[in-house]
């Protein structure tokens, strides 16, 4: 499953986007200031992976039914999304492979910012 890259240009000119592998290297275009967004944690008592995120109004939650209910509603693609199982109390959804749960972080992100959804740091490029 490939993945796509997001990059904004702002009115003054700041470039911000995800670092992904095989993307373009941003450090490329200027001085680059990153912030991690959101994580990718092992839950030792599901034994499985799953999306955690650092800032926003989704701050210290995990990816969830909730949240893709929300993402629908915004043009968001089922199909972007690998396999994954979902805690039924929580509604959270855990990955069997760390590799499947980056891959719903940044297709998760990535929508969020082309959609226009301004809650999420990003990694900045200045001058």
């Amino acid at each position: 499953m490939s993945i796509e890259q997001v990059i904004t240009i702002s009115p003054s000119g700041a470039i911000t986007t995800l670092r992904t592998k095989g993307g373009v290297d941003i450090r490329s275009l200027g001085k680059v200031e990153i912030q991690r967004i959101s994580e990718i944690v092992w839950d030792e008592e599901a034994q499985r992976w799953k999306v955690v995120f650092l800032h926003g109004r989704w701050a210290n939650t995990s990816l969830s039914l909730s949240y893709l209910c929300d993402l629908f509603k915004s043009g968001f693609r089922n199909g972007v999304l690998p396999d994954y199982d979902v805690d039924a109390p929580s509604g959270t959804l855990y990955f069997t492979d760390y590799e499947d749960g980056v891959t719903a972080e940044v297709a998760v992100i990535n929508h969020l910012r082309f959609v226009g959804d301004g809650h999420l740091v990003n990694p900045t490029i200045s001058g």
